[in-house]
């Protein structure tokens, strides 16, 4: 009985701390290039997801303590993964150079504190990808957030599915 409770137990964890990806939608052809620079990152609350992806990124949050923080957890970790695949992230905007600019949206579990393992939210990434003023990649990445799997937390485990998807559609 012991086992089986244990075997529920992390099955609803992974369930809880999955992940979710939306279709990439290009615009242009992407350039062959490995600079990247991180432009805007802008934070905003109370979300609203559709079956097609994020339909309201909710409203802005930027000047919040906590979403300055998970702005910096997301821009260190997306540095770090964007550097592991190739990228080289540079401080200044140069014209061989692809921007990212990026919308996050939270939609804490709806009970907080401990009880908020009994209620999922939600965190969602909108990526833009710009090139010589042109918006010629965008594409959503998501997932679950409850007691553990903070938005904080979530950000930063996507940020190898954002660097993965921007390399492969480079190498295409």
């Amino acid at each position: 009985m012991k086992r089986l409770l244990t075997l529920i137990a992390m099955v609803m964890v992974g369930v809880m701390a999955g992940c979710v990806s939306m279709p990439i939608k290009v615009n242009y052809p992407l350039p062959k290039t490995n600079e990247v620079f991180i432009g805007e990152t802008l934070m905003f609350k109370d979300i609203e997801v559709g079956l097609k992806g994020i339909k309201n990124i909710g409203r802005s949050v930027d000047n919040d303590p906590y979403y300055q923080e998970v702005r910096k957890e997301y821009i260190g970790a997306l540095k770090d993964e964007l550097e592991k695949n190739g990228f080289k992230v540079v401080e200044q905007v140069d014209p061989q150079s692809l921007v990212i600019k990026t919308k996050i949206g939270d939609y804490p579990p709806l009970l907080g504190g401990w009880l908020g393992m009994l209620g999922m939210g939600y965190v969602g990434i909108q990526v833009e990808i710009w090139f010589d003023n042109k918006l010629v990649l965008e594409f959503e990445e998501g997932a679950n957030t409850t007691l553990g799997y903070q938005a904080k937390k979530q950000v930063k485990r996507l940020t190898p599915r954002i660097a993965d998807k921007l390399r492969r559609e480079i190498e295409k």
